[in-house]
């Protein structure tokens, strides 16, 4: 039996950094909506970025020691703590929509913004259509999908979509 390999610093960094900006493009969906679902989905993946952190400093530390360079990885160690402080602010933002506290005008500038967020249901004129299609036509990139109970994060854009698949995205 092959045993499970851990995750790389650089896998570590790489998921860090995807989660957060999804957390962020998922805040912003949270305040416009007022989901208090999708602000729950924040606070999980604030949740989800703690233990990568802890997994980093665990993983640099190791190697550091073993290398016997302990202070050459410290700038790691700090793009891992910004990238769980970027989830733990949309996390803040997401608390404010599940406590009923967002203000008028944080949701006005919000819905200001250049890049405007979108959620969409998808029907039977999109159902077994992919990711990339749906994104093609409509002009926008696909950042979660919502499927009955469960969340798809980054879908790939071979990703099948099915009917009464709730999907967010992001378009100029």
């Amino acid at each position: 039996m092959a045993e499970k390999r851990g995750k790389s610093i650089k896998e570590l960094l790489t998921e860090m950094k995807d989660l957060s900006v999804l957390a962020i493009d998922l805040a912003y969906g949270a305040v416009l909506f007022n989901s208090k679902e999708i602000a729950g989905e924040v606070m999980n993946i604030d949740d989800d970025m703690d233990d990568l952190r802890d997994q980093l400093e665990k993983l640099v530390l190791k190697t550091a020691t073993l290398a016997g360079h302990e202070g050459d990885l410290a700038s790691v160690l700090r793009l891992g703590a910004y990238a769980e402080r970027i989830s733990g602010v949309a996390a803040e933002m997401a608390n404010k929509v599940i406590r009923g506290k967002i203000h008028e005008i944080e949701k006005k500038a919000l819905s200001e913004a250049e890049e405007k967020i979108v959620r969409v249901k998808i029907g039977k004129e999109f159902h077994k259509r992919s990711v990339s299609e749906y994104g093609d036509i409509h002009g926008m990139y696909i950042f979660a999908i919502k499927r009955k109970k469960e969340w798809i994060y980054h879908p790939g854009g071979k990703v099948v979509l099915k009917k009464n698949d709730v999907i967010f995205g992001t378009r100029p």
